[in-house]
């Protein structure tokens, strides 16, 4: 019970060294590739999106999409409803990719999967989902608060500052 964490940690570290093996050849990192993928399926999301759907903080993908943004991969519009905003889009630079992109997770999924029954491999994908939205579910929380206390330390700082 105790070794799922470290087996997750271990899946997703291997994952990363065989995408930036895979990726050596490009200037995609394996950060960048998971945008990238992402937003073949769903091209336009906003950033706030991303680092919802990815569970990381909006600073480490803004950081993200401006390397993405200096090398040709996305563009980045502000947002027509909140021009706080900004949605992104892939460019042709990254749509040429897409193939490559496919083929890397093909490999990597038959790699895992091979000795495993299709039905075994729809098990573990649906287990792995399962436990996915669960941790997003608890770190949304925890994430959300980090946020609210961010928002009244400002308030406070505000009040100190301006005798509020």
């Amino acid at each position: 019970m105790y070794s799922i964490g470290k087996n997750i940690g271990i899946l997703d570290r291997q994952f990363n060294v065989y995408l930036n093996h895979e990726l050596k050849s490009t200037d995609i990192t394996a950060a960048e590739f998971m945008y990238i993928g992402f937003l073949y399926q769903k091209d336009g999301i906003t950033q706030d999106e991303l680092a919802k759907e990815f569970l990381v903080d909006r600073a480490a993908v803004t950081r993200t999409l401006q390397r993405m943004e200096e090398k040709g991969f996305i563009t980045r519009q502000v947002c027509t409803d909140d021009k706080r905003g900004r949605r992104v889009y892939l460019t042709e630079k990254a749509f040429q990719y897409e193939k490559k992109a496919e083929e890397i997770q093909l490999r990597f999924v038959h790699a895992v999967g091979k000795d495993l029954s299709e039905e075994k491999q729809k098990e573990i994908e649906d287990t792995l989902t399962f436990m996915a939205e669960l941790i997003k579910g608890l770190n949304m929380e925890a994430l959300e608060e980090q946020e609210e206390d961010v928002l009244l330390h400002k308030s406070d700082r505000s009040r100190e500052t301006y005798g509020g």
